[in-house]
């Protein structure tokens, strides 16, 4: 399980401001991670790690913000290198954080993942099941190529998946 902590760079500080560090852990490794806010420290509430809510530090609804969209990103980030079957290293957690913080992971590309995905199961799979992904794969890039698109992770919904099977069972001719 992966958890966050929320601190403050330098406590000791009376005067002027202090970057918010997150230590964040996941299967017995940790790492610092920068929020790139600062706060003073006596808006800083240790008990909760979150800034004091005050109208003397008007930044506190933001800074509040991002310090609760961590963790769940954290946790998200952990179950996703779960489910892949991947322990990672310290710098790659880093990574999908801080992509995931700053919204590039949700317009990720789907078929990338698809290939990822079939590339770290194709070891624990047996060859008739990777042989059925791969065709899935293989018809997604054709819906792709006829539609003239991409997929992202924000594209499936509803629609999509109507839209897919139309595809299939209308210009393809599959039953």
């Amino acid at each position: 399980m992966a958890s966050v902590k929320f601190n403050l760079k330098d406590v000791r500080k009376v005067n002027g401001s202090t970057p918010i560090v997150a230590r964040v852990s996941f299967s017995g490794r940790s790492f610092k991670f920068y929020l790139g806010e600062s706060v003073p420290v006596k808006f800083w509430n240790f008990e909760s790690q979150h800034v004091r809510q005050t109208r003397e530090f008007v930044d506190h609804v933001h800074i509040n913000h991002l310090i609760d969209m961590i963790p769940p990103a954290v946790s998200k980030i952990h179950l996703e290198f779960k489910t892949e079957g991947i322990n990672p290293s310290v710098e790659q957690f880093r990574t999908k954080l801080n992509a995931k913080l700053s919204g590039e992971s949700e317009s990720e590309d789907f078929l990338l993942f698809y290939d990822k995905f079939i590339e770290s199961k194709t070891a624990q799979r047996a060859a008739n099941t990777v042989k059925k992904y791969v065709t899935s794969k293989n018809q997604l890039s054709k819906y792709c190529k006829a539609r003239g698109k991409t997929i992202s992770f924000n594209d499936i919904n509803l629609a999509f998946y109507n839209d897919f099977l139309s595809y299939l069972y209308g210009t393809l001719n599959h039953s």
